[in-house]
């Protein structure tokens, strides 16, 4: 009697073979718990990924709110150093003012008995001085009294004369008449020091 002849079985036969001795039921329940891992696990990294960026941004938050707390307390003290030098400048203003006057002020305190002396060698014998003095912007101004207006206009003649003033003139001639029957003008003369 013949044997029969036994096909030979190949790998690429098992792999197309269904062979299952396990109930359909079970094969499902495990596919469905494998898939049920894999997305816990899916969303377990992805929590854990958005956590690792929150905590990120945090952290890029804090060194960018500590930067900005430098650069703001740079733009204060900036400010500051700012109004102290605008302050500063002021002073200086009023420094260099006040320094111009006393300059003048010297100058012409220097310069006044010069002044005297002229206005002394020009002096007519009837006038009579009340005031002189000299302001900040070298302008001179000469009160008196004289007994008439021809004294008062050889007196202006005469600085001019002296050309040691500019622009001599009156400001102003008042007349009184005082009890003991005199004549007296009150005058007032503004010049400027041909030196200033």
């Amino acid at each position: 009697m013949l044997k029969p002849k036994l096909k030979k079985i190949t790998l690429k036969d098992y792999n197309n073979k269904d062979i299952n001795l396990l109930p359909q039921d079970i094969i499902l329940k495990k596919k469905k718990k494998y898939r049920m891992s894999l997305t816990i696990l899916t969303v377990i990294l992805a929590i854990g990924l958005m956590s690792g960026y929150y905590f990120y941004l945090l952290y890029q938050i804090k060194i960018t709110n500590n930067e900005n707390q430098i650069k703001a307390n740079h733009i204060e003290e900036l400010l500051q150093k700012e109004k102290q030098q605008e302050l500063l400048e002021v002073l200086q203003q009023k420094i260099d003012i006040k320094s111009q006057h006393l300059m003048d002020i010297e100058k012409s305190s220097s310069s006044m008995p010069l002044i005297v002396s002229i206005l002394e060698n020009n002096l007519p014998e009837d006038i009579h001085f009340l005031n002189l003095s000299i302001g900040v912007g070298g302008e001179i101004s000469i009160s008196g009294l004289s007994s008439s207006e021809v004294s008062i206009a050889e007196f202006i003649h005469n600085l001019k004369e002296s050309k040691a003033f500019n622009d001599v003139f009156v400001s102003n001639i008042t007349y009184s008449n005082d009890t003991n029957a005199n004549n007296l003008y009150s005058f007032n003369l503004l010049c400027k020091n041909r030196g200033q």
